[in-house]
């Protein structure tokens, strides 16, 4: 019976201690809890993400343009009917563009 009286005793006396501890741990923790996590991004980090963003702007304004440019195609149309493809002014000014471009 004595043993058992020790040991209930000491079981009291954990308890206490660690409820006191638990108490100044919670006091702690509160005071850990109010911090917050940051981060930062390098500078290659924010060029990057600028740069995605003014992809995503350039996309959207190709998006929006027209599959098919009508002024040109109408352009072509009237040199067809005008017959500049086959003058000579026209054959000359191809003949120097290839050679230029192929180096002959």
């Amino acid at each position: 019976m004595y043993l058992g009286t020790i040991q209930s005793t000491v079981a009291a006396d954990f308890r206490k201690i660690d409820g006191v501890s638990r108490k100044e741990d919670a006091k702690v923790d509160n005071t850990a809890g109010k911090k917050t996590d940051k981060t930062s991004l390098s500078s290659e980090a924010r060029e990057a993400v600028e740069t995605a963003a003014a992809v995503k702007v350039l996309a959207a304004r190709v998006e929006a343009q027209p599959d098919i440019r009508q002024d040109k195609v109408d352009a072509v149309r009237q040199k067809i009917e005008d017959g500049f493809y086959e003058s000579q002014e026209f054959a000359s000014n191809l003949a120097d563009r290839l050679i230029g471009d192929f180096g002959f």
